[in-house]
């Protein structure tokens, strides 16, 4: 019963902090172990059920990153996202390329003000299990080597040409593999 009544509380009280607390739900709502059913349930709308930015920030950041305007650079744009979670949005769009050959993309943009809140959140964790490990001793020692290697994977995670690089290499695998992609 209690857990009933907590689990969406704490899916909206993780939703309200957004950046890492997002990403721990999305993490719980994963585990098979530890994390209560029901709550696992509600963490589940983390996962693609994000608050979504504006058609301001859309264009502004479309704008920043190519220097021209979406209309400029998509035949056809869902201002409606696909999915949305805990760093971006994903939008369906349309290009033509220069032989006139049309292809559907994703258009991944970072949510408004999310990477301040990010690294404000990883420092703060910091500091946590460092003054843990501080007071606790060794036992603390792999909890903060889990730390900083999850601190560098979620730093790369703001980084959308790392993610780029990381597809095309899963592109180029899959094409040479035989796969049409």
């Amino acid at each position: 019963r209690a857990d009933g009544l907590m689990a969406p509380y704490l899916a909206n009280r993780f939703l309200a902090l957004q950046g890492l607390f997002v990403k721990l739900g999305q993490w719980c709502s994963n585990m098979s172990y530890g994390v209560p059913v029901k709550l696992q349930e509600h963490l589940k709308k983390l996962v693609d059920d994000c608050a979504e930015d504006d058609e301001e920030h859309v264009r502004a950041t479309i704008h920043e990153a190519f220097g021209s305007s979406l209309e400029d650079i998509f035949e056809d744009f869902e201002m409606q996202p696909i999915a949305s979670a805990s760093i971006a949005q994903v939008h369906r769009a349309t290009m033509v390329n220069s032989s006139g050959k049309r292809r559907t993309v994703a258009v991944k943009i970072q949510h408004a003000g999310i990477e301040p809140v990010i690294l404000l959140d990883l420092g703060a964790l910091n500091r946590i299990v460092s003054f843990c490990v501080w007071l606790g001793g060794e036992k603390w020692a792999d909890t903060k080597k889990m730390l900083d290697s999850w601190s560098k994977d979620m730093l790369l995670e703001l980084d959308f040409k790392h993610e780029v690089r990381n597809l095309r290499q899963v592109r180029d695998g899959l094409s040479a593999a035989g796969v049409d992609v």
